[in-house]
């Protein structure tokens, strides 16, 4: 897991950089409109004349430039400075020294950028509220090999040697308090191409290392460009509710692809809900497009795309005292501009309305889904008897946008239905809707979980799916989560034992989280089960709740899934594989007596990746903080051919297999093309590499690529070519270790060779977490 997302705000020295940040945890307890610098500028003179160096600040550090960048995070009055120093001392591409001996590199700065020229290789840090960017740049191609940058640091704090690794270092004082981040490293070439680093420490020394492969395929000019902590977006009265979308309708230019919803706590029955952008890391302070904050209560907001009409819609629940609706606001991906418009969900006599939840579109289409809860009462009550109903709303229509009017889902007499959610990004002009329902007509019934389908003509399925366990009413199933496309969903829950004495608990919470894949086919309105629920944790007390969940477009194999545990007080966060197991894990820490409240996530298609949000609410009013981060990749190499084929037979659609080489995927695409006869083909699968002279086995010019031998040789695949093709695919469970599978065709050509066979190429196919 990597929670230390990319900077991509517009960087004033022209590029974007690394952060070395305080930790969240030593954030000074002060509530800021955006990020406070202050520009670099040179010091007074002491009274004997001694200069007092060249400053800048940010939030919570200061930084001194002159002399080398030595940094200073803010410790409080019980501690003396703990500077962090760096200095480069080396940048080395194979046995070649890119910096030129014995030169002092040039500094030059203007208000917020600080410059340290080698000549081929300048050094730079930008001054950000959050933290000091820093970055290195190579204006031209060096020498091959490696690429090895190495700092030496000067610093009192403790900082634990490790081997190279793509993760961040943290550095402590004595008692164990975590003070400095220095985040996680990428390059990032002329084209745009992101590369991970390693980084590893060895005494006072930090060296980080771009493979040869990668220099060697880079456009230059080359940044390397580490990566940032826990991003705090915004500070003040506790929050309530947070959602985040991402999008890729508007201009790259505008660098606001992020939307972040938040409502939060202002005072007793009074909660504001603003929505804003940031750019696709939550890079710079972000602005405001859309905000509540009258006397009425405003919460559970929810974000969706509708990319026809190029807007992003944003519902929420609001309550006058006199009336709780459902509001709608849809804002233009190209206004930057604050707004406070919105329209109301129709009513229909004595009801009220709340707990909403929008569904969009990835690729075309205006409309949207709107579902929530709704209640037979006005003023509002929660009843034994809610109903979740739907509207459809055209984002492109001005004037009557509810082209669907409210409509319930399932309707049934005495039933409670409640906590309804839509897939976020559907593929298509159909949604997948999940919710709560307890049976009154089953005297102490237990919550059960329906999913269902509706189309963006408000066509109902009219065959709903339930959870694999909900014939087991010795548990109740509360609090879904819900995301997919393209048939693959997958559906998050808690459970809960059954309580004779509380028949119906009210709370999401339970005492484990589940897991279970849903396969549904949009032609029929019918879903299945192909693998059975997965207990993804499980603490065993009733603290623990469904808080976040977002699918991966581009595998469509993959989701990344968020867990409140109110037991440890931390959110975890979990990317889990096409059979709902989990693939990697980790822990989202709060600051020091901070209580979790709600995480949201989102996925970036455009740089593969799980944007997340999430509340740390520190019990004070001013000081509760909106955090951003991101669960991201483990870097594999592109699959690569190996030799040449002794054939006309090659393998196709190599490109195709880059979007599932990572572990938990479903099916890798595997396919021959251009065998001269429709014969038989074998494929061999490895976990090494073991070339094999074919002509030792009567077939000269052939060369078998994978190791045949145990315990690399994991077996072969016997295949029909038809029109001188084939195909398979191939699962790579979530139980794997990161490895890199040999592969190569071999098919039958009588008369061919002595052996009778030839074959493709070989293909590397690196896979990771």
């Amino acid at each position: 897991m990597n929670t230390t997302p990319l900077s991509r705000s517009p960087a004033r020295c022209g590029l974007l950089g690394l952060l070395l940040a305080t930790l969240p945890a030593q954030d000074p307890a002060t509530s800021l409109p955006r990020p406070a610098t202050s520009p670099i500028v040179a010091g007074p003179l002491a009274p004997d004349g001694t200069p007092s160096g060249t400053w800048a600040s940010g939030t919570n550090y200061k930084v001194r430039f002159d002399g080398g960048m030595t940094f200073h995070p803010h410790v409080g009055a019980d501690l003396p400075h703990q500077p962090f120093a760096w200095r480069t001392v080396s940048v080395r591409c194979g046995d070649t020294e890119c910096l030129p001996e014995g030169l002092a590199p040039t500094l030059r700065h203007d208000a917020l950028c600080a410059e340290y020229d080698f000549g081929p290789v300048r050094e730079r840090y930008e001054v950000r509220g959050e933290g000091l960017a820093q970055s290195f740049v190579l204006t031209r191609r060096p020498a091959a090999g490696d690429l090895v940058i190495t700092g030496v640091v000067h610093t009192p704090l403790l900082l634990a040697a490790r081997p190279a690794a793509h993760a961040p270092l943290t550095l402590h004082l004595a008692d164990g308090r975590a003070v400095i981040e220095y985040g996680v490293a990428v390059a990032i070439d002329a084209d745009g191409t992101t590369t991970p680093m390693t980084t590893a420490v060895h005494g006072d020394r930090i060296e980080l290392r771009l493979p040869a492969a990668a220099l060697a395929s880079a456009t230059f000019p080359l940044v390397v460009d580490p990566l940032i902590a826990n991003t705090l977006l915004r500070q003040g009265a506790p929050i309530d509710e947070v959602d985040v979308l991402h999008e890729s309708l508007s201009s790259p230019a505008l660098q606001a692809r992020l939307w972040v919803a938040e409502s939060r706590t202002i005072a007793a029955n009074d909660r504001d809900t603003r929505v804003y952008r940031y750019s696709s890391a939550f890079g710079g302070a972000g602005f405001e497009v859309f905000r509540e904050i009258s006397g009425w209560d405003t919460t559970h907001p929810r974000l969706a795309p509708a990319p026809a009409a190029n807007r992003v819609v944003v519902v929420m629940s609001l309550d006058t005292s006199a009336d709780r609706v459902i509001w709608v606001h849809r804002h233009d991906v190209g206004d930057t501009s604050l707004s406070t418009s919105g329209d109301l969900v129709p009513r229909t006599g004595n009801e009220s309305h709340w707990r909403p939840d929008v569904g969009g579109r990835r690729g075309g289409g205006s409309r949207v889904l709107i579902v929530f809860q709704r209640e037979g009462v006005d003023p509002f009550a929660e009843t034994a008897t809610s109903e979740v109903r739907a509207t459809v709303f055209d984002a492109a229509n001005p004037a009557a946008p509810f082209v669907v009017a409210p409509f319930p889902l399932r309707p049934a007499a005495n039933r409670d239905q409640e906590r309804p959610v839509v897939d976020q990004v559907a593929a298509s002009n159909d949604w997948l809707v999940a919710f709560q329902e307890h049976n009154g007509n089953v005297v102490n019934d237990d919550w059960d979980i329906e999913v269902l389908s509706v189309t963006g003509a408000g066509l109902v399925g009219t065959t709903p799916l339930s959870t694999e366990d909900a014939g087991d009413i010795t548990r109740h199933k509360v609090g879904p989560q819900l995301a997919g496309s393209n048939g693959r969903y997958l559906l998050t829950y808690a459970t809960r034992t059954f309580d004779q004495s509380v028949p119906k608990p009210t709370s999401p919470e339970g005492q484990v989280v589940r897991a279970q894949r849903i396969d549904w086919d949009l032609t029929t309105s019918t879903g299945t089960r192909p693998w059975p629920a997965v207990d993804l944790l499980a603490p065993g007390i009733v603290t623990v709740r469904t808080t976040g969940l977002a699918h991966d477009s581009v595998s469509t194999s993959h989701w990344c899934a968020g867990v409140r545990n109110d037991s440890t007080s931390a959110y975890r966060v979990l990317k889990i594989g096409y059979t709902g197991h989990v693939v990697e894990t980790g822990t989202l820490g709060l600051a020091a007596a901070a209580i979790p409240q709600s995480l949201a996530i989102a996925f970036n298609q455009e740089q593969r990746n799980f944007p997340i949000v999430f509340a740390e609410n520190d019990g004070s009013t001013t000081t509760n903080a909106l955090q951003g981060t991101q669960m991201q990749y483990a870097a594999v190499a592109p699959p690569a051919l190996l030799g040449f084929a002794c054939g006309s037979g090659v393998w196709n659609g190599v490109a195709a297999i880059a979007d599932r080489q990572q572990i938990g995927a479903q099916a890798l695409p595997l396919q021959l093309t251009g065998a001269p006869v429709d014969t038989a083909a074998i494929l061999f699968v490895s976990t090494g590499t073991l070339p094999i002279d074919g002509g030792l086995l009567g077939a000269p010019g052939c060369t078998l690529h994978p190791d045949l031998l145990l315990p690399n040789y994991l077996g072969s695949v016997g295949l029909t070519i038809v029109n001188g093709a084939c195909a398979t695919t191939l699962d790579l469970p979530e139980n794997l270790a990161p490895l890199t599978l040999t592969m190569q065709w071999v098919y039958l050509v009588p008369g061919a060779n002595a052996l009778g066979l030839l074959a493709s190429e070989g293909l590397s196919v690196p896979v990771g977490r």
